[in-house]
């Protein structure tokens, strides 16, 4: 991709002038994604390690939540009873009179134009339709000094309590009506968090972020916030599906307890470097950790440690077609709830939500909305969890194959059934078998073109020409095998290279430095089914479209490479991204990386120079517009173990998530540099929870915009946490630990001495807003010892209230 590398080039060459500027300026069941892992079981085996002194300096700001929430105590005591909102249930927006419209109310009051009506809320019963101009409420104009009157009816409604009545004076078919309407609280999700029974608080005393709140007057109103911010994030995705069905535990968990989000992210990457020392289990393992399929039955899990290792190649290759046959079965049983047409629909529907050529806010046709609205719904019906657990014999044998050590220099169908025909080409063997074709490579340089169920290479520098390991309708599971060999895979279509639509496709390469040259949806990548690739050893080159590289949408996508120095290019959507009923997952376990994300999508706010990324452990949701339907987010990780790394993006990314969704990026080691625009870096973005942790190394982080580096934005949790070396950190506004619209951010760094560069509303910053009723906390803490903590009886570091609602903590 070309234009991709030109855009790194350029985006780099712009970054360090940006940095010369900105030095002057639903309950788990079938069918849905639960939690990563079984909280009871799995994260109670997880051994800190290493880790542990990082483990429990994340207990610094997570035990003030915990402490206070468990008891009722003391912020309750003083700060006001929290007070539910009213609610009216309908889509507006600003109706001003137009030469070819004019006003037929006689009137140059403001009004609002109600654009839908929510099937059973206040304003259905109170009979307001479609079309209705609202321009007074209780006797006042909604445009009152001044005010827009979408903001002006917003918030009026917002002050009522619930069951209580107002009246609505509005204007339709050339009359004016009044109308009483009963408020109500808007509805609330119905979904249980997940459990993390190791989140206990401490009993070694108060941590440095809960002596500071305590020691100042203003303690009561950042626990009363804390608490405002809670009941906000139990709220439904969207009033018209009132379940939230695709609301993950674990983002329920985050949003009820935002400053325990950062202990939470290191249990989830903690869960997913489990997978990376799995030598046997890569793929199985990889996917027990993601669905917790075996509904607590340890024995139905996938294996836990390495079978012993046996068997001969053609012997593995029977039964492997023997599980591929099974599974099949299982295939027709789980998706025959779609017609195919409906199938067809509902890629082409999901591919158009989350790719690059839709107009940014375009307002969608009644139409669009009722199918948006019909296909979501139906995504419910395809248990994709059940899918998974079909696939465990594929994959356990799959992965013995991936083990095998006596690797022959040809293929010999010696031990195959006599009914399965097998036919030489050059170095191919191909076998037609119950399950389908079976290619099977020699130790030379071979190409291969055709798509297959099973295609197994022993060795030499490959090609792989048309869909390898693609899965789909026609061919549901797909399994590739290369042995050796530095290897170039061109993708000729979508949804190639380890990945699935509808299905299950699986690539994995032992060795060698190799290329994938994919399309969309590719490289681990899914949709509504599970796609997994991985690379064992070698510096190799990742290119892709959107939707790639540990990716997925109502399903699961994964990307494991587990040493070399890599380089990943993708445009959207990608590199860890979790969109709506998804878990999105790149694990990287060693080597120098560059990665990059973006160049292709123009974001409106900045036409013609910023692009979208949502990428780079990045979790999105389908945020309802007007008549839109909408649902919470997916998770998306990014985990980087060692090495001095690249990440350069744009728009969303490193670590963040927006509606519902979680983002998480974690790296582990090494001097690494972050380069993005705007709302990345550890940034919760309406309603989501983004977090970018760095446990050591000198570091680098560069926000071109801001609204990054730990920030919260409009009830969403941010959190950049870094543990280590001296670091450098420039941003615009909006950053270093700002809470907004309701928000909660924070920038933790636990050692080193840093720099901090940015504009205004920084550096521990909490706006207040009036109209909403509630404010916002921003948290910024600066560290230098690692020593720093409870326990300590040295120097306190000082702390200071910032404007608004922020706390700045520093070392003396």
């Amino acid at each position: 991709m070309p234009n991709l590398k030109v855009f790194l080039l350029v985006f780099m060459g712009f970054a360090v002038a940006s940095t010369a500027s900105c030095a002057r300026w639903r309950e788990p069941g079938i069918g849905r994604v639960p939690q990563l892992s079984n909280h009871e079981d799995s994260r109670d085996k997880v051994k800190a390690g290493d880790h542990n002194d990082f483990r429990n300096r994340i207990r610094e700001i997570g035990d003030v939540i915990a402490i206070r929430e468990g008891t009722e105590i003391a912020w309750s005591r003083n700060a006001r009873p929290y007070m539910e909102h009213g609610w009216l249930g309908i889509a507006m927006r600003e109706w001003t009179p137009t030469e070819a419209k004019q006003d037929e109310r006689g009137s140059e009051e403001p009004a609002v134009e109600v654009t839908d009506v929510i099937s059973d809320s206040p304003a259905w019963e109170a009979g307001i339709q479609k079309g209705d101009l609202i321009y007074r409420i209780d006797g006042v104009p909604v445009g009152e000094e001044g005010v827009n009157p979408v903001v002006g009816l917003a918030r009026a409604v917002r002050s009522k309590v619930p069951d209580s009545a107002f009246t609505l004076e509005l204007f339709r078919n050339n009359r004016t009506h009044e109308v009483t309407v009963v408020a109500a609280a808007r509805p609330k999700a119905q979904v249980v968090p997940a459990k993390y029974p190791e989140f206990e608080p401490s009993d070694s005393g108060p941590s440095i972020l809960e002596l500071a709140i305590d020691d100042s007057a203003l303690g009561p109103r950042v626990y009363e916030i804390l608490r405002v911010f809670r009941n906000g994030s139990s709220l439904a995705d969207d009033p018209r599906r009132r379940l939230s069905p695709y609301r993950l535990p674990d983002v329920q968990f985050v949003l009820q307890n935002p400053l325990y989000l950062a202990h939470t992210g290191w249990f989830l990457a903690e869960g997913m470097e489990a997978v990376i020392r799995d030598d046997g289990h890569p793929a199985s393992s990889f996917m027990d950790r993601v669905y917790r399929v075996c509904g607590g039955e340890e024995d139905a899990c996938f294996p836990g440690q390495m079978e012993p290792d046996g068997g001969s190649l053609p012997g593995l290759v029977v039964s492997l077609v023997d599980a591929l046959v099974e599974a099949q079965m299982r295939y027709e049983d789980i998706y025959s709830v779609l017609a195919a047409p409906e199938k067809v629909r509902m890629v082409a529907w999901v591919r158009s939500l989350i790719g690059p050529d839709d107009a940014p806010e375009k307002a969608a046709s009644e139409e669009d909305a009722r199918e948006s609205r019909r296909l979501l719904d139906l995504t419910e019906k395809i248990p994709v969890s059940s899918w998974i657990q079909a696939l465990r014999p594929v994959l356990t044998i799959s992965e013995k194959l991936v083990r095998l050590r006596n690797i022959p220099e040809r293929f010999e169908p010696s031990g195959l059934p006599t009914s399965w025909p097998v036919t030489r080409a050059g170095d191919l063997t191909v076998i037609q078998t119950p399950a389908g074709k079976i290619v099977i490579g020699g130790q030379g340089n071979s190409v291969f073109r055709d798509d297959a169920v099973l295609t197994i290479d022993l060795g030499g520098d490959d090609r792989y020409e048309g869909c390898p390991a693609g899965a789909s309708a026609e061919l549901p599971i797909t399994i590739l095998i290369d042995f050796a060999g530095n290897d170039t895979y061109q993708a000729s279509r979508d949804f190639c290279q380890g990945a699935a639509v509808m299905g299950g496709g699986f690539l994995f390469d032992v060795s060698g430095d190799d290329r994938y040259s994919g399309r969309n949806q590719s490289q681990g990548a899914a949709i509504l089914g599970a796609g997994f690739l991985y690379d064992g050893a070698g510096n190799d080159l990742y290119e892709c479209g959107y939707v790639c590289q540990g990716a997925a949408a109502f399903g699961v996508g994964g990307l494991l490479d587990r040493d070399g120095d890599d380089l990943y290019t993708s445009a959207l959507a990608a590199q860890g991204f979790g969109f709506v009923g998804a878990v999105g997952v790149l694990m990287d376990a060693g080597g120098d990386d560059i990665y990059f994300a973006g160049g292709v999508k123009p974001d409106h706010r900045e036409q013609g120079r910023a692009y979208q990324s949502f990428s780079q452990g990045f979790g999105l949701g389908m945020r309802p517009e007007g008549n839109f339907a909408g649902a919470s987010g997916g998770i998306g990780v990014l985990l980087d173990e060692t090495g001095m790394d690249t990440y350069v993006g744009d728009y969303f990314g490193q670590g963040a998530g927006y509606w519902y969704g979680l983002g998480i990026l974690l790296d582990r080691q090494g001097d690494d540099r972050y380069l993005a625009g705007r709302y990345s870096q550890g940034a919760g973005i309406h309603f989501a929870a983004g977090l970018l942790m760095d446990e050591d190394g000198h570091d680098e982080y560069l926000s071109r915009y801001g609204v990054s580096q730990g920030c919260g934005h409009d009830v969403g949790v941010g959190i950049l946490w870094d543990d280590g070396g001296e670091d450098r950190y420039v941003s615009g506004t909006l950053t270093h630990g700002a809470g907004n619209a309701g928000g909660i951010g924070v920038l933790a760094d636990i050692s080193g001495r840093d720099t901090f560069e940015s504009r205004d509303k920084s550096d521990g910053y909490g706006s207040a807003d009036k109209g909403r009723g509630y404010s916002s906390l921003g948290i910024s803490m600066d560290i230098h010892s690692k020593g720093k903590g409870r326990d300590d009886r040295g120097p306190k570091p000082a702390v200071t209230w910032t404007d608004g609602y922020g706390i700045r903590i520093r070392d003396p």
